[in-house]
């Protein structure tokens, strides 16, 4: 792509608007191809956002002339910013009609390399509408892929059905052989993603849990040391007035603090190594309060539960004994 004293090699897609209908990708300036274009193979092009950046400073100058190696196309519409796929920009590309991108880009060089192409279809238009290219044509009236979008009461495994059938009937494969293209279905790549970050996520409850009942030990642990080596306290405290129940709530307060402490030191430490890893990672960090409020809640609980059985222990001891441990 060239424009004025700039220049910047990217993807040239040929395909018709229906793509961008089909991937919901609206416009930020200008317009989409109309029927006259598509069928003309006018030299008018849509430009991603990123080479409006690099060529055009970021302005969508509907209108202005650009030029793919010799040949000038007319800006008529500017994407939405869409982001990266795959670690690769989905904005640094441009978009002419099919027709232009056989006759004038593709048809116009020496080397003939495939061409992308993207077609919306419904599900009767899978049906109905042959598919064009053929292995044996030139490469650049080829199409690479389709994207087909069908209708929400239509299932994915009919519109699969139906396009497989259309594409071994152009193909002429016979019963018994084996399908010449792929079917790529996006439903089922979700569910395989779904469920692997399901399983991820049992994992990580369990590694959670395991640390929270050994976190939950320890408490337990240092509450029963501290209250063999507070005997005597406990007794003297009991013999000016003490309750039972208050050396019970005081035992119980003393283990919710260690946890919620634990907590706390353990937020600090996650959030600054999530910080440092995503600064050379170049991750963004999302920092959830009402996850932190969770966690303090959780760590509360494990200190109530694993510090019942000191607290119950102290409340129980006899002032007497208590008193003439040394």
């Amino acid at each position: 792509m060239i424009a004025r004293n700039l220049h910047r090699s990217t993807t040239i897609w040929g395909n018709d608007s229906d793509y961008l209908v089909a991937r919901q990708w609206p416009l930020r300036a200008g317009r989409l191809f109309n029927r006259k274009e598509i069928a003309s193979g006018s030299k008018v092009a849509i430009i991603g956002q990123v080479i409006a950046d690099k060529l055009l400073n970021g302005e969508p100058r509907i209108g202005e002339t650009m030029r793919i190696d010799s040949v000038p196309f007319t800006i008529v519409g500017v994407l939405e910013r869409k982001g990266d796929s795959g670690g690769k920009s989905q904005d640094d590309m441009v978009m002419i009609p099919l027709r232009a991108a056989r006759s004038r880009v593709l048809g116009s060089r020496q080397e003939q390399d495939p061409e992308e192409d993207e077609l919306k279809l419904s599900t009767e238009e899978v049906k109905k509408r042959p598919v064009q290219g053929s292995p044996h044509q030139a490469n650049y009236q080829a199409i690479d892929y389709l994207v087909i979008k069908y209708l929400p009461t239509t299932s994915a495994q009919q519109v699969r059905q139906a396009t497989e059938e259309v594409l071994r009937r152009r193909r002429n494969l016979r019963v018994g052989m084996a399908n010449e293209f792929g079917l790529f279905d996006p439903t089922e790549a979700l569910a395989t993603q779904e469920a692997a970050t399901k399983s991820f996520g049992w994992l990580l409850t369990a590694i959670a849990s395991i640390s929270l009942v050994v976190g939950g030990i320890s408490i337990m642990n240092t509450m029963l040391v501290s209250v063999t080596e507070r005997t005597r306290e406990i007794g003297l405290r009991m013999a000016v007035g003490a309750r039972r129940r208050d050396i019970l709530f005081q035992f119980l307060f003393e283990a919710v603090v260690l946890a919620v402490l634990g907590a706390f030191n353990g937020t600090i430490a996650g959030v600054t190594t999530a910080t440092v890893i995503a600064r050379y990672g170049g991750w963004p960090v999302l920092t959830s309060p009402a996850i932190i409020l969770l966690a303090c809640g959780a760590t509360s609980l494990v200190g109530v539960i694993f510090g019942s059985l000191p607290a119950i222990r102290a409340s129980r001891l006899d002032p007497m004994v208590a008193l003439r441990v040394e």
